[in-house]
């Protein structure tokens, strides 16, 4: 998992939390489909941008969340610039392999998850996942990490991590002051039934997903996306939540034809049939 510009070496691995055994279906079975996997780090990043605010940090210009999906990849990559969700090795280690309840400082390793259960259900939902996480500090603080199963495949399988070593890491840079980059995989080989979407799917659902409602619909904050075509050009927007009260019926309720016409059936009106 190396390459002649990054260098690893294993995490603090002595010191590590892992999943016990009767643990390691949990991890496995978290974050189903895509918009689950997505929803979990952008409400993550959505409550750290408003921790910062409850604490008077005034940003430069309006907060964004940003979310790239490379499509030749099949890779996802959300950004943020709010508070970087590593403070220590400590906070490694436990937003990594705890499961933690939400509490109102999101942008600490007990903070943020929504959901209850945690970023492990995004970095380790899966043997084949390799996910890289790169986060800085107000004060300058940075770790990049990258998780992955040991002994993949075995009773022995780990979740584990190692230390991204790269003095000129290009994503790194984009959280210049302080952020966080999360990139995870979304194989369509081994999602068979809920393959890589394309823009328009993934831009419908995103806008639909009621979960994600008070994200989008926040005037503070704009969600970005940014869709990378396998031909190499780009498809930008900003989401916004899908309006139900502006949507139009198809067709009007009295023009809708059953195949069964229950005033003619006795029998599927029957109560003892």
């Amino acid at each position: 998992m190396s390459n002649s510009n990054t260098t690893r070496r294993r995490g603090r691995r002595g010191h590590q939390i892992v999943a016990s055994r009767g643990r390691i279906g949990d991890y496995r079975s978290g974050a189903p489909t895509w918009i689950k996997a997505l929803t979990e780090i952008i409400t993550n990043s959505h409550q750290s941008f408003h921790s910062m605010m409850d604490e008077g940090h005034v940003f430069k210009e309006k907060p964004k969340i940003l979310i790239v999906a490379n499509m030749q990849a099949e890779t996802f990559t959300i950004i943020d610039y709010a508070a970087g969700i590593f403070g220590t090795w400590d906070d490694v280690e436990e937003v990594l392999f705890k499961y933690s309840k939400f509490h109102k400082k999101t942008h600490t390793a007990a903070g943020r998850s929504s959901f209850g259960r945690g970023m492990s259900d995004v970095l380790y939902r899966d043997f084949e996942n390799v996910c890289q996480i790169r986060s800085k500090q107000k004060n300058g603080t940075s770790f990049a990490v990258e998780t992955f199963w040991d002994n993949k495949g075995t009773a022995d399988a780990d979740p584990t991590y190692e230390e991204i070593i790269n003095k000129n890491d290009p994503l790194m840079k984009l959280i210049s002051e302080h952020g966080t980059v999360i990139t995870f995989p979304w194989r369509s080989e081994y999602e068979k039934n809920n393959p890589f979407p394309n823009e328009i799917d993934l831009e419908r659902k995103l806008s639909k997903y009621f979960e994600l409602k008070n994200v989008l619909n926040d005037k503070e904050i704009d969600v970005e996306l940014i869709f990378q075509k396998a031909d190499g050009t780009d498809y930008k927007t900003t989401l916004k939540f899908f309006d139900y009260k502006k949507e139009e019926l198809t067709s009007e309720l009295s023009n809708v034809k059953l195949d069964i016409d229950f005033r003619k059936c006795k029998k599927c009106i029957d109560k003892y049939t």
